[in-house]
């Protein structure tokens, strides 16, 4: 009798405990509004450790996440939703090339959305290319969705390319291009039937700064998309580039510059610059095409000081190397600092390359807009100022 009723206490507590159990073992991991969480496993993953890449303040920083068995699970705070690109550090999917270098095609990384307060699991393979994709949020599923379709046709694409270093042939390039306009297709397919995504907003954005889109292209998908796009900070980019895009256009009026000459510290308006013609141009000291024509501009400020005022934007460098290097080659007009203050014109001005030069004429309306160097721009400033 007694023993079973000590066996009806075990059972009682064994099934009084079950709910607690259950609860446990379905546990929702909690994570901060601040932080990020990375967990997952990927068959075939035998590096010790993966390197993850994202952008902040449009530098690409890096970090690295450790491994165990194929296994990891990375945790760290974060502003906003950040896109992130992780390499496994894993020479069968690097595709190289012939003679030294490799191709850095999506094949070869694990792309997710890195969002405050979320967990993302990636789970999948590693085999001819990574096959592992993110999920747990929205915005991870639909990245997925893409770039199940988009990822194996970029690794066909790479091979194909890597094959045309060594042996270049006509039929492999037919057969190149015609997968790069298929990745195209997808992507703007996907965008046009997924408007209220944010792998839209990003993917759009992406697509204009590769220059996969001509602006025409790129702002009938924009219009398409605006009023169903949520709050992110790739919208947020995509719709200051697109008004770029309708701003810089031959013909239209610039918009007003105010910004900061770093090599004098003082302010800058290109309104005062009226009455003359005005060559604005983005470069970097990182570019080589715009430091080889540099001496050339400087021939042709000299040339017209009369008639022709000159300003340089400078992206991806510090105020220490643009004054080192501007000194050192006796460049006097003014240099804009792009991302100093408020001051982001890569982006307002939709410039989607480097170097890319503006030619204004003295009431102000834009006449010109190059991205690449060459000797057109010179031969239109003689035409016009001789």
């Amino acid at each position: 009798m007694k023993r079973n009723l000590c066996n009806r206490v075990i059972i009682w507590a064994v099934y009084a405990l079950l709910p607690f159990v259950m609860m446990s073992c379905n546990e929702v991991e909690v994570v901060k509004p601040n932080e990020f969480v990375l967990k997952g496993t990927i068959e075939g993953l035998n590096s010790p450790y993966m390197l993850y890449y994202y952008k902040q303040d449009n530098i690409w920083k890096a970090d690295t996440i450790k491994v165990e068995d194929a296994s990891f699970y990375y945790k760290k705070e974060i502003d906003e939703m950040t896109y992130m690109k992780i390499n496994p550090k894993m020479e069968s999917v690097v595709v190289s090339v012939e003679g030294g270098g490799y191709i850095p095609a999506m094949s070869s990384y694990i792309n997710f959305f890195a969002i405050p307060g979320h967990v993302t699991e990636v789970n999948g393979h590693i085999k001819d290319f990574v096959a592992a994709y993110p999920y747990g949020n929205s915005e991870n599923e639909d990245l997925a969705m893409l770039h199940k379709v988009l990822v194996p046709l970029s690794n066909e694409a790479a091979r194909l390319r890597a094959g045309m270093n060594s042996e270049p042939n006509e039929e492999s390039q037919d057969k190149y291009e015609e997968l790069m306009h298929q990745i195209t297709d997808v992507k703007r397919h996907f965008i046009r039937g997924n408007p209220a995504s944010v792998v839209s907003a990003y993917y759009l954005m992406d697509m204009i700064t590769r220059r996969e889109l001509k602006e025409e292209k790129a702002i009938e998908l924009y219009d398409l998309i605006k009023e169903e796009q949520p709050e992110s900070p790739f919208f947020e980019k995509l719709s200051q580039r697109i008004a770029g895009a309708r701003a810089i256009k031959v013909n239209n009026e610039l918009p007003e510059i105010e910004a900061v000459n770093v090599l004098e510290n003082t302010r800058f308006s290109s309104s005062d610059l009226k009455g003359k013609y005005l060559l604005i141009d983005f470069w970097g000291t990182w570019c080589g095409p715009c430091v080889a024509e540099m001496p050339k501009i400087k021939e042709y400020y000299l040339k017209y000081e009369d008639k022709l005022e000159i300003v340089g934007v400078n992206n991806g460098d510090n105020i220490s190397r643009i004054l080192d290097y501007t000194s050192s080659k006796e460049y006097t007009w003014p240099q804009l600092m792009d991302k100093q203050e408020d001051f982001v014109y890569t982006s307002k001005f939709n410039v989607v390359g480097f170097p890319t030069k503006i030619l204004v004429d003295p009431e102000g309306k834009i006449i010109y807009k190059k991205t690449g160097g060459g000797e057109e721009i010179f031969e239109m400033l003689d035409e016009l100022l001789n």
